[in-house]
């Protein structure tokens, strides 16, 4: 007898960033990396992409435009991502970036170059390509020495078929 897949219906309203399996444990994987200046997680990775009301935090030694961090996000496959967002919790980066690759942090490909930021956000931005491995650059922390990532989400095109 086969085996029926079933897919999502509506793709473009999943966050594939939270995406659970059978037993509603997490398949997505968070991690900081590249962080500078005396900067140390404050509070944990998985907290931006399933916040509540609190977000993932790094705090530095002082506040300056060199700060930097990396925020590494890994699916559990491959999907077409058409747009994704994040917004701060009151400290934020004063630029961001965003590169995605299906083979691994070492082949990243940057979809959103360097952009200034102003408030909290949200940043809404068009990645329209496949994407496993998702990385998100800071560079620079204001109005204080802390970097508060709110929340990030990436919602799949229309078209896309994702197992449920």
């Amino acid at each position: 007898m086969a085996f029926s897949q079933d897919y999502y219906s509506a793709p473009q309203s999943l966050n594939v960033l939270r995406r659970v399996d059978s037993r509603a444990q997490f398949q997505t994987q968070t991690a900081w990396v590249n962080l500078n200046n005396g900067g140390g997680v404050q509070y944990a990775a998985s907290y931006g992409i399933d916040s509540g009301a609190w977000g993932t935090q790094i705090n530095y030694s002082s506040q300056s435009d060199a700060n930097t961090a990396s925020y590494r996000i890994t699916l559990m496959d491959p999907v077409f991502i058409q747009t994704m967002k994040h917004w701060y919790g009151g400290h934020r980066a004063m630029q961001f970036r965003v590169s995605v690759s299906t083979n691994g942090f070492s082949d990243l490909t940057e979809i959103v170059a360097w952009t200034n930021t102003t408030g909290d956000g949200p940043f809404e931005y068009m990645i329209a390509t496949n994407a496993m491995y998702i990385q998100m650059d800071f560079l620079g922390t204001t109005p204080a020495q802390y970097l508060i990532l709110q929340e990030v989400r990436a919602f799949a095109g229309a078209g896309a078929q994702i197992p449920l």
